[in-house]
Parts: C-alpha cells; structure tokens; sequence
C-alpha cells in the first residue's frame, strides 16, 4: 500500500517577546522540519502580533508562563500522514510556540475577500471598467404635490379593493 500525501495547514501562536528576526527564523525551521520529513512547502503568512481573546498558559520548564498576546502565523504544506505525528511531536517540543493548530485542508486557495467589487456600467455615469467597494446608496427622493400623494393614496385603495373582491369571489 502506498502512502499518498495529504495538504495541511498549521497554525500558530509563538511568544511575542521573540525579537524579529528570531520569529522569522523560526518559521524557516518549521518550514525546514517540513522538508526534512519529506513534506512539500505550498505557501505561509506573514508573522503578525496578536492580541489573544483570552490568556494562554503555558508550562516552560517548571514555570508556567502567562500569555495575553502572541505574534501568530501559518503555513500550508503537502506530507505524507505517517510523517505528521513526529511534526506535532517537534511543535509541542518548541518552547518559543505557545499553541498550535495542525489542520487537513485543500491545495487552492480557498480565502474569499471580505469586500466585493461592483463594475459599474457606463449608464451610472462611469467608465468602462470602473469599479467601485460596495457600500449604501444614497437614493435621492423627489417631493411629491398633495394631489400626487392622493393619486397614489387612491390607486393603492384601488388595488387592495380589487384583491378583496377577488378574494370573496
């Protein structure tokens, strides 16, 4: 039987008092340990800080440390599955990584953008091409006359008149 690769994403929490170029060296050993357990990098984030919605503890030696923020980033690979629990073993070795998460996911990117993109056409007044964020439209009304009011006032009398008899019927 022969072991196929399964796509995974791992995200973590690493400690936000690493300085810069420690946070990013160990995102290059996780990407190394990838490699070296015959996974395939696919693609990763960008280390960003965190404020965590609750505190993480974690237990460093015999301390147990307090986190309320984290500098957190993800990476998205190909492995084979017998190869991922030694992965897991070397994430939970790692002092410098509060928590992580590792996840069977799908090779394409599946991000959808939070703000959609409108063409407006050349009738809106815009060229051709022209997009625009979507957002509320200002709709601008115009003043009725009072006899225009009762026009409508009587047509709408009309019609639920109409609806009524209809129904009895």
């Amino acid at each position: 039987m022969q072991n196929e690769s399964t796509v995974y994403e791992v995200g973590f929490h690493m400690n936000p008092s690493l300085p810069d170029g420690e946070v990013l060296g160990k995102v290059a050993d996780l990407k190394q340990a990838i490699s070296e357990r015959g996974g395939t990098f696919i693609s990763e984030g960008v280390p960003v800080p965190y404020e965590l919605a609750y505190t993480i503890i974690k237990r460093i030696g015999n301390e147990n440390k307090r986190f309320s923020q984290s500098v957190f980033d993800w990476v998205k690979f190909e492995m084979d599955p017998a190869s991922i629990v030694d992965l897991k073993k070397m994430l939970e070795g790692d002092t410098d990584i509060i928590r992580f998460l590792i996840i069977k996911t799908v090779r394409e990117d599946t991000m959808i953008s939070t703000r959609p993109e409108f063409k407006m056409s050349a009738e809106e007044g815009e060229e051709e091409g022209a997009t625009r964020q979507s957002s509320p439209r200002k709709v601008e009304r115009e003043e009725l006359t009072k006899e225009e009011e009762e026009q409508i006032d009587k047509e709408i009398d009309d019609l639920v008149s109409d609806e009524e008899e209809t129904s009895k019927e």
